[in-house]
């Protein structure tokens, strides 16, 4: 299963649920998602080689920076790249949750919100 086959699937459910609160920016990323290499949402590029008539059809991507099926590559290039930046010291991952209350104004205006926490 990938994330276009639960977009598919499941948008109808997060849209009742979450579309209030979902950004313009979000909305973009999963439409784009979507619609990545389906020939109806971004069409077809036709190859032909003029040497041996062989031809190609092949769906065009959305190229949105948060598709996976889009960056996989690239984003696997970056993860290598931040690995070699690594100190040879012990690391840790710290993680806090926001109170309930915040949640709405952090989803609503997170720049402002996690700007003002950091």
């Amino acid at each position: 299963m990938n994330l276009q086959t639960l977009l598919h699937d499941y948008l109808p459910a997060y849209t009742a649920r979450y579309g209030s609160v979902t950004t313009p920016a979000q909305w973009s990323a999963l439409h784009a998602m979507l619609g990545c290499r389906r020939a109806a949402h971004y069409g077809i590029l036709s190859l032909h080689c003029t040497q041996c008539d062989w031809q190609g059809h092949h769906p065009l991507s959305c190229g949105h920076r948060a598709c996976p099926q889009c960056h996989q590559h690239s984003n696997a290039l970056w993860s290598e790249r931040q690995c070699l930046k690594l100190l040879p010291v012990p690391y840790f991952l710290l993680t806090f949750t926001l109170p309930r209350q915040l949640h709405h104004l952090a989803r609503a205006h997170p720049r402002q919100v996690y700007t003002r926490l950091f």
